[in-house]
């Protein structure tokens, strides 16, 4: 099976995007391989991609999702996409972003720095709660269709996604070795996934 993630980014910030955030795209993607791997006994052809959106009289004033879909059936539909875009969906069942077969979508946040002595974990940490914790959840919708559990484990998903959101529970954290960690763990963390509810 394939999983591509296709990092959206405006043509016009394609250099800055590039250098400072694919980095961590490539080693997240390598660590939902793992971690699909691990939990659900999912085999992913894992790789990442690059779309840049650039402005054009001719297009729409908004490049958004349907463009996003046209996309992923011109890469073929059977191959399972996840869109990191600069934009969230207008239109969405789902608090974490959007999906539907195949095709998932997540608003991904820019970091902004903070100015402190580590702004190369600085980024992970940003990362990780604000984009790798997303992308888990998108992912888990996919794994609920391929087990043939989708309409129940969506409430499942989404009920766990309340509580982290609430900090009611704390998402689960995993060092660059992928070994889970706490986030207060002298250990720093590289990625965060939602819990994984039980299959009812």
């Amino acid at each position: 099976m394939i999983l591509r993630f296709i990092y959206v980014v405006k043509y016009e910030e394609l250099d800055s995007r590039v250098k400072d955030d694919l980095p961590y795209i490539e080693e997240m993607g390598k660590f939902f391989a793992w971690w699909l791997n691990k939990n659900f006994g999912l085999h992913y052809d894992v790789g990442v991609d690059v779309l840049a959106i650039e402005k054009s009289p001719l297009r729409r004033l908004r490049f958004g999702l349907s463009d996003l879909i046209m996309h992923h059936r011109s890469k073929g539909k059977d191959n399972y996409h996840i869109y990191l875009a600069y934009f969230r969906p207008l239109i969405s069942d789902c608090s974490a972003g959007y999906y539907t077969d195949n095709f998932g979508l997540v608003h991904w946040l820019d970091y902004l720095g903070s100015g402190s002595d580590s702004p190369a974990m600085d980024r992970k940490r940003f990362f990780a709660i604000n984009n790798c914790a997303k992308v888990s959840h998108i992912i888990l919708h996919e794994v609920g269709r391929r087990k043939g559990i989708a309409k129940r484990y969506n409430d499942a998903i989404h009920d766990i996604w309340t509580e982290h959101v609430s900090g009611v529970r704390d998402y689960e954290y995993y060092d660059e070795r992928y070994r889970k960690v706490s986030k207060k763990d002298e250990r720093e963390y590289a990625f965060a996934t939602m819990s994984i509810p039980a299959p009812s």
